[in-house]
């Protein structure tokens, strides 16, 4: 599967002719740090708490949903057509931006993904889109379309955090999340009805994006520790179970504590200083 191309895609010497050198401290950072998190998934207790979870398959039948596929390519032609509506509806100021050096690493990593998706995510064209807010974030607006905010790689910990959000937010579009969602909601009778019903139909999407975006990104050789470590940070119930789930993705696999196919560090120090300006109104 290849996700729609954002013109050529150069190699990182082409990007990065005339980068500054990584920091010491930096190298250092980023060493110390995944060797840490690499440790937590090789000792980690998992082989009967992953039995569950790794038997899923992407190929299951997806959730009820009333909308074709044209319907859901639609959806996401519409969602992204009147983002910036809705987010200045929202009281936000955020547009969407396009940066050529941020977006191109985000398809290059979306393709390494894709690649090794199932036949299902040949009915969609992806498209990345870049968001100028600082709130970390990523969201799929279906049919394809997924949007990421500067925030989001401006506080990445590293390139294969990123990978596991991008990863998350495929396997919403292609399990279509976002239209057996409002098929739901149509369904529903009270308001009463629409709570409970849409808040457990959402954790259970959550949990199937992760089940099958891990599996992904870990299947194109990216190591979770990174998700992990944010997620055990949270005490709540449910956070521990997502921090579970990304862990079983990783049992068993021989991973590299840290995978680089660009100076990812580069491209975030690039999203601060743009989110920078913005906040200086340059």
């Amino acid at each position: 599967m290849r996700s729609r191309p954002v013109g050529k895609i150069p190699s990182p010497g082409e990007l990065f002719l005339s980068r500054p050198p990584r920091t010491v401290s930096e190298r250092v950072k980023s060493k110390v740090f995944f060797a840490g998190v690499l440790a937590v998934i090789i000792t980690a207790p998992l082989m009967g708490q992953c039995k569950d979870i790794n038997s899923r398959s992407m190929a299951e039948e997806t959730a009820f949903n009333q909308f074709t596929l044209d319907e859901d390519r639609l959806q996401g032609e519409y969602a992204s057509l009147g983002f910036e509506t809705m987010l200045r509806q929202g009281g936000k100021s955020a547009r969407r931006i396009y940066d050529k050096a941020i977006t191109d690493q985000l398809v290059e990593i979306s393709r390494r993904i894709l690649a090794l998706a199932p036949e299902s995510a040949r009915s969609f064209k992806f498209s990345i889109g870049l968001v100028d807010d600082s709130e970390p974030n990523a969201f799929q607006l279906g049919g394809g379309v997924i949007l990421v905010t500067l925030g989001e790689i401006a506080e990445a910990p590293s390139e294969d955090f990123v990978a596991m959000v991008l990863a998350h937010e495929f396997c919403h579009t292609i399990r279509r999340h976002r239209t057996a969602f409002l098929t739901r909601l149509k369904l529903a009778v009270t308001a009463r009805a629409v709570d409970a019903r849409l808040a457990a139909l959402h954790d259970e999407f959550e949990q199937e994006a992760d089940i099958f975006g891990s599996r992904l990104a870990v299947a194109a050789g990216y190591n979770p520790g990174s998700v992990i470590a944010r997620f055990r940070e949270k005490k709540s119930k449910n956070w521990q179970l997502r921090a579970t789930i990304f862990e079983c993705a990783a049992a068993g696999k021989s991973l590299e504590p840290e995978a680089m196919s660009f100076d990812f560090f580069a491209i975030r120090e690039h999203a601060r200083k743009l989110l920078a300006a913005k906040g200086s109104g340059k």
